[in-house]
Order: structure tokens, then sequence, then C-alpha cells
């Protein structure tokens, strides 16, 4: 039985672990937090130190807060585990990280990201119209992502969440991670950035709440990116157009609308709630037979540096060109 260990125990955290389970791993939870380590024994998990952890797991899932993520991605790197980290690989895209992900690759090591809109059925779809190239010259693509982190965070303060605080890697260009990587699975490499972003809102948060994002695409498409944390309707969907033709989908919708020559056809899609299955299916599938996950750590890295060059274009820097 494989041993598999979760590193935090909040939602995404229990969410792997029951996944895990469901696949007959035993499971091991260690999270600092006294609450959530008695929650996960009354969930029939063992809570044990994350140093005991590291040294029992064959595989490890991080699920930690954001600013944890580089540091034990190395940590279960030299432990000699395979790793899932939760969305973002890090909060910024270090030397450490890189050389943990170099260290994972020398040593055989699978290492992925839990970017589970990879997984939405919809996103496979724009991905396989993209790839044939069924839309003709691609000129656009534009992804969009909003809610109101009150209601996002229900049942807690909002302004005590990961997602508020700038000390752990809050914000909703880090937080919102999944737009530019399923952009960057569609479209590949993104050569420069330019980006709007501040707090904006009502919620007055010290982090950026609203954000706007330019990207140019080595490949010629021109995309944009628009996240925030205070819609009051669930937002979140993609726009691709092409000579030829054009698509777009709208999140909880059934089908995916495809447009060309003045004819509409409605591509079926399945449910979104099927992603977080499939991405550790996937996971541990790429585990047994020792291939890259679909959502490898050298993309999760890729993505944060994107993400990187947004920040420091909308906060002073102007790094526009993305680092390789």
């Amino acid at each position: 039985m494989t041993v598999a260990g979760v590193i935090g125990f909040g939602s995404a955290g229990k969410r792997h672990a029951d996944l895990l389970r469901a696949h007959r791993c035993d499971v091991l939870v260690s999270d600092p937090d006294a609450l959530r380590s008695t929650a996960a024994g009354e969930d029939g998990y063992t809570a044990v130190a994350e140093d005991e952890l590291l040294e029992r797991a064959s595989l490890v899932v991080i699920a930690s807060p954001n600013h944890l993520h580089a540091t034990q991605l190395s940590a279960a790197v030299d432990a000699g585990a395979d790793v899932l980290v939760e969305k973002p690989l890090a909060v910024a895209p270090t030397a450490e990280v890189a050389a943990a992900l170099e260290r994972a690759r020398s040593n055989g090591q699978i290492v992925g990201i839990g970017c589970n809109l990879r997984f939405v059925q919809a996103i496979e779809v724009a991905r396989e119209h993209v790839t044939e190239g069924r839309l003709g010259r691609l000129l656009r693509t534009s992804a969009e992502f909003g809610y109101d982190l009150r209601r996002w965070r229900a049942g807690r303060d909002w302004r005590e969440a990961y997602s508020s605080r700038p000390e752990q890697g809050g914000g909703i260009l880090l937080d919102a991670i999944h737009e530019f990587d399923y952009l960057y699975w569609l479209f590949g490499d993104v050569s420069r950035v330019a980006c709007f972003a501040g707090s904006r809102s009502s919620l007055e948060l010290e982090v950026e709440d609203v954000a706007a994002v330019l990207l140019d695409f080595a490949s010629g498409v021109i995309g944009s990116i628009a996240l925030d944390y205070a819609s009051g309707v669930y937002r979140r969907g993609l726009v691709v157009v092409g000579e030829e033709a054009s698509l777009s989908w709208r999140w909880g919708e059934p089908a995916l609308v495809v447009e060309q020559d003045g004819r509409v056809t409605e591509v079926p899609v399945g449910a979104v709630n099927t992603m977080y299955e499939r991405l550790i299916d996937d996971f541990l599938a790429a585990v047994a037979d020792r291939r890259p996950p679909r959502t490898p750590g050298d993309d999760g890295l890729a993505v944060l540096r994107i993400v990187d060059a947004a920040r420091r274009f909308a906060f002073g820097e102007r790094g526009e060109d993305v680092e390789p």
C-alpha cells in the first residue's frame, strides 16, 4: 500500500486526503494547527509531525499556505518523495524552487501542480480546437475570473484568509493562477506581460483585489486576463478568436460554443465537479508509470514566472519581459 502524506489539512488538504484514501493509500496528515490535526484524526487519518511524514511517505501532497510551498517542496524532494503541490508552486520563481525541480528531475521523481482546471472538459475541448487548427490562424484570447471574497471564504473572516495576507502570498494575481495556467497550456510561452492591478474594491485589502493583464504569447496570440475578488456573481470563462472560427465558454454552462461562417455549434461538455478526482487520477498514474503528469512542475514554474512579470509591471518594477 502506498504511504501518502498530506501537509496541510485545510479544505484543499482534506479533499486530497479523501481522494488518496479512495485510491487505497495509507494517508498521513501533518498540520501545525492543533484543531486541524484533531480534525484529521477524527476523519480517520494518522496525524504526525512533518518530519515523520517526510520519513514515511513515498508520495507527498503539499496543501499548506502559499508562502510555505517552496521550502516544503524542497524538503519533500530531498526526502525522495514524488510531490504534488497545490497551486501555486510558490509565491515567487526563486532559485530554490528551480533547484528543487532540477533535483527531482535528476533523481527521476515526479512533481505535479494542483492546477485542476486542466481537467475541466471545456478547457480540454478548447485545447483540441487550438492544437488541431480548427479555428484557423489564432488571433487573441481572453479569460476571466471573479467572485466576492466574502462569499468565497464563507464561514470565516475573509481578512484572515491567506488570500488577503501579503505575507502568505495573497492577492488575486497569484490566487487566480489557474487562468494563467490554462492559457499557458493552450498557447505556450509568453514573451511580454503588461498588468494593472491594485486594491480597488470596498474590501480594503492590503493585496491587489482587481487586476487586468495583457499577455503577448510567443506564438503571436495576444491574450488578456481579468481577475477580481469582488464580483457579486461568480464569473469564470474563456474566449478564443481565430480567423476562421471562435469559441467561448462560461463556467457552469453545459456546452462550449463554436461560431463559424454564421453557424453556432454547441459542443456538450461534462460537469466541472470531477476535475479534482481526475487530477489525482492523473498524478497517481504518472507516479505508477514514471511519466510527467498533465500538470508538471516545470509548467508550474513557467506560469509562476508569467505571474511574477505581471506583478512586477503592476507594482513599479516594469519587469514586462518574462524571465526564462
